[in-house]
């Protein structure tokens, strides 16, 4: 059900600007869904809250963290085996800036 409360989405102009070829009948069909969106979100906020606490993380706990003990590094030939280029103990990479 669309309410005069949930704003026109203009998908062909959204189209437009993100560059996008969308095809009429496409364009009818991401409507229709928009729709069925935003009137969800309405009904959502339509909700009273006033007696729910905020979350603060998704979780209730902390997911348990293995210990941060140093480790031997990888060597450096196992390091520079998957490079596609390297040069003086350094890999190689294109250049970004001139």
């Amino acid at each position: 059900m669309y309410t005069p409360a949930v704003p026109e989405v203009d998908l062909v102009h959204l189209a437009r600007l993100a560059r996008l070829d969308l095809p009429p009948e496409e364009a009818s069909r991401l409507e229709t869904d928009c729709r069925r969106v935003l009137d969800m979100a309405a009904s959502v906020q339509k909700l009273d809250t006033a007696s729910v606490q905020p979350l603060v993380h998704a979780m209730e706990s902390v997911p348990p963290l293995r210990p941060d003990e140093p480790k031997p590094s990888l060597p450096r030939e196992e390091a520079v085996k998957g490079a596609p280029a390297f040069q003086d103990g350094f890999f190689l990479v294109p250049k970004i800036k001139d």
